[in-house]
C-alpha cells in the first residue's frame, strides 16, 4: 500500500530515542511532502541527526522556553514530534506547543512489547489520552464486537534489540561527553558520564552470576504449585513512579507492597520480586527486601530475582501487582489478575481490578480475555506501530506505520478538534484516505505460537 500523505506539512523534532530512528522518519517524512526541522541539545543529538535543517540549543535550560516559543512562530510548524514527555526540555516544549495551538507526537516504547513502539498525540503513559474514563466493548455485559481482531501474535518479531540499544546509547553517551565543549549548558535526564558504561557491564555480570539461582527459586514455586503474586519492579530513573503513581521511590513501592502483603495476604503464598532488566546494573534491592521481610515477619515468603521468564511466571502466578508498568498488560495476556497502583492506560473497569490492594489479595475477579483482545486490538489500531527503534525498521515497517499513526491521529484528533488548515479542503478518515494506522494481521506459520509478550 503507497503511503498515506501526512496532513501536516510543517513538523519540528526535537530529542529521539537514541539511535538513528527520528532521522529515517524525518527521511520518509521529507518524501512525502513534509517541511522537517530538528532542534539539536548535544552533540549525542548530533551524531544521529546530522541534517538537513537542524537547529542548535546551546543556551541555559531556563532559556529553553522562550526560544521554543520563537522557534514555533518563525517556522509555522504544524506538529511537533518528540521522544518521551516527562524530559525537562519536552515537558517545556509541550506546554508551549499546546499554548500555540500545535499538537505534539509523543513517541515511547510500547505499551504491547517487545514488539511494537507507541506514537500518540499530547501524552503517553500517565498523560494518555486513553486513560480518560470511557466506556471498552463489554464494559455494560455486554460481548465485544464481532469482526476480524488485531492480534498481537501477528506482529512481525523484532527479535532481541538490547544489544543495538547498549551500542547506541554507548555512541550517543560518548559523543554527548566529548561535545560538551559545543553544547555546555545541557543538562540530561539522566546522569551522563561515559561511566554509565560500567553499569551496563555490572548488569552482564549480575546476570551470570544470579541466573541459576533465580531459575531455581522460579522452579522451586512452579514444582511444589506454591502460590505466588509477582510484583514486576520499574527502573529507578522512572519519573512516572512519583508523577503518576504517587510512590517518592521504587524503593517506596517495594515497601508499601510488601506491607500489604505481610498483613492481607495468606499466610502460604509467596510475594516475588523482579527486577527491571534496564536497572540491573543499577540497583539491588536484595537488602531492601530481605530487611523489610524481617521486619514484618514474612522472611522466607518474599523472593527477590533479577531474571526470569516473564510469561511462564505471569502464567501461573495468582496476580500481578504494579505501579503502572506495561508488565500489566502482559499478565493481562497472560490470563494474570492485575492490580495497577498508578494511572496506567490499561487501568479500566472490566480489565484489571478496581478494589483497594488489601482486598486484591484475596479477592480478584478471572481475566476476561475478551476484554483483553478488545483492548489490545484497539491499542493497536490507534498508537502501537509494529517494530523497535533500535533496530530492523526496513523489515517490520516501523517507520512506515508510525507516519501512518501521525497521520491518522492528526486528522482524528487534532482536526476534529481545530478545523482543517487551508493545505486541507477535506479532511477524509482513515479508511478512506488509505492511511495504514495498525499493523495488519498475518498468517502464522503452522504450529507456530503465538507470541509471548513480555518487558525487555
Amino acid at each position: 500500500m503507497p503511503d498515506a500523505q501526512p496532513p501536516f506539512r510543517r513538523l519540528l523534532m526535537l530529542q529521539g530515542p537514541v539511535g538513528p530512528f527520528f532521522w529515517l522518519l524525518a527521511r520518509r517524512l521529507r518524501r512525502q511532502g513534509v517541511k522537517v526541522w530538528k532542534v539539536n541539545l548535544n552533540a549525542g543529538d548530533t551524531v544521529y541527526f546530522p541534517g538537513p535543517n537542524v537547529r542548535a540549543y546551546r543556551g541555559r535550560p531556563d532559556g529553553w522556553p522562550d526560544y521554543l516559543r520563537g522557534l514555533l512562530q518563525e517556522l509555522e510548524v504544524d506538529a511537533v514530534a518528540l521522544f518521551g514527555d516527562s524530559r525537562a526540555y519536552h515537558s517545556a516544549a509541550i506546554v508551549a506547543a499546546r499554548a500555540a495551538g500545535i499538537p505534539t507526537f509523543v513517541f515511547e516504547e510500547g505499551y504491547i512489547r517487545p514488539d511494537y513502539v507507541t506514537v500518540e498525540l499530547n501524552g503517553v503513559n500517565g498523560n494518555s489520552g486513553l486513560i480518560v474514563p470511557r466506556d471498552l466493548p463489554g464494559d455494560s455485559g455486554a460481548a465485544p464486537p464481532q469482526g476480524p481482531a488485531l492480534d498481537p501474535g501477528h506482529a512481525i518479531r523484532v527479535g532481541n534489540t538490547f544489544p543495538a540499544l547498549v551500542l547506541h546509547c554507548m555512541a550517543y553517551w560518548s559523543a554527548m561527553d566529548l561535545g560538551l565543549l559545543f553544547y555546555p549548558h545541557y543538562r540530561h535526564h539522566k546522569p551522563r558520564s561515559l561511566a554509565e558504561i560500567r553499569p551496563w557491564l555490572r548488569s552482564a555480570y549480575r546476570k551470570l552470576r544470579h541466573a541459576s539461582r533465580d531459575k531455581a527459586e522460579v522452579a522451586r514455586l512452579l514444582k511444589d504449585g506454591t502460590p505466588y503474586f509477582v510484583v514486576p519492579l520499574q527502573v529507578h530513573r522512572d519519573s512516572q513512579i512519583m508523577r503518576d503513581c504517587g510512590f517518592l521511590s521504587v524503593g517506596h513501592f517495594i515497601v508499601t507492597v510488601m506491607e500489604s502483603f505481610a498483613k492481607k495476604a495468606p499466610v502460604d503464598h509467596v510475594l516475588v520480586l523482579k527486577q527491571h532488566p534496564m536497572d540491573r546494573g543499577f540497583t539491588d534491592y536484595t537488602a531492601l527486601v530481605a530487611h523489610t521481610a524481617e521486619r514484618l515477619g514474612c522472611a522466607g515468603r518474599a523472593i527477590y530475582i533479577r531474571d526470569a521468564n516473564l510469561p511462564q511466571l505471569l502464567q501461573n502466578a495468582r496476580g500481578t501487582i504494579t505501579a503502572n508498568s506495561t508488565v500489566g498488560l502482559s499478565s493481562l495476556y497472560h490470563g494474570t489478575p492485575v492490580k495497577a497502583l498508578g494511572r496506567a492506560v490499561y487501568d479500566r473497569p472490566g480489565l484489571t481490578a478496581q478494589c483497594e490492594l488489601p482486598r486484591f489479595w484475596t479477592d480478584h475477579a478471572p481475566v476476561d480475555r475478551q476484554r483483553v483482545q478488545a483492548f489490545m486490538s484497539e491499542l493497536i489500531a490507534t498508537c502501537q506501530a509494529n517494530g523497535s527503534f533500535y533496530a530492523r525498521w526496513r523489515q517490520t515497517g516501523a517507520v512506515q506505520a508510525a507516519v501512518g499513526h501521525m497521520a491518522a491521529q492528526y486528522v482524528s484528533k487534532h482536526l476534529g478538534a481545530v478545523g482543517a488548515p487551508p493545505h486541507l479542503k477535506r479532511p477524509t478518515p482513515a479508511a478512506e484516505s488509505g492511511i495504514v494506522t495498525g499493523t495488519p494481521p498475518r498468517r502464522r506459520r503452522p504450529g507456530q505460537a503465538p507470541r509471548a509478550y513480555e518487558v525487555k
